[in-house]
């Protein structure tokens, strides 16, 4: 809760104030997380804090964005979805460690590889390149939204299209 949700406050506050204060007319755009919808790695608990600081990082951003309009600033999020970072890379092992034998059998069978994995970001610049577009004039006309960049991680997935069989529409997968 201090890193996720009172650190955003503190920075866009910090943040709003020199804005406010020097008249400058700009962009703050927070960070949130996919785990903000409630969604996290399948059958792995422990995550609700982290949930909920996230959901309060969109609430925040909604409520700053009504606040700071009349300035000229524009506050919009941006919710990243799992990337590969070096908290990816480390959080495995201690977790391990932490929790013991089960933990680490579920997030062998849920993880980075599996079937139903959440998919990854290869670089964290895919996430930066969407933050980037929030701060020109693309988002102008945006106030108070959160763009999820997940790569689909919500959406719900199927083998082929529901249209397959219908004439002109989209096939499903070809047999070799």
């Amino acid at each position: 809760m201090d890193t996720d949700l009172k650190g955003s406050y503190f920075l866009g506050q910090a943040a709003a104030r020199y804005m406010v204060t020097n008249k400058v007319k700009g962009k703050i755009v927070f960070i949130s997380s996919a785990a903000h919808l409630g969604e996290g790695p399948k059958g792995i608990g422990m995550n609700s804090y982290y949930a909920a600081a996230k959901a309060g990082v969109v609430a925040m951003t909604k409520t700053v964005s009504g606040e700071l309009r009349q300035y000229g600033i524009n506050v919009n999020c941006v919710a990243p979805g799992g990337m590969l970072s070096a908290g990816v890379f480390t959080e495995g092992t201690e977790a391990f460690a932490l929790y013991g034998p089960e933990y680490k059998a579920v997030r062998d069978a849920h993880g980075a590889g599996a079937p139903d994995a959440t998919p990854l970001a290869m670089n964290p610049d895919e996430v930066a390149l969407v933050v980037f577009a929030m701060c020109t004039p693309m988002a102008d006309f945006m106030q108070g939204e959160t763009v999820d960049v997940n790569g689909g991680t919500l959406m719900i997935t199927q083998e082929r299209p529901f249209s397959f069989t219908v004439e002109g529409c989209v096939p499903g997968p070809q047999k070799e």
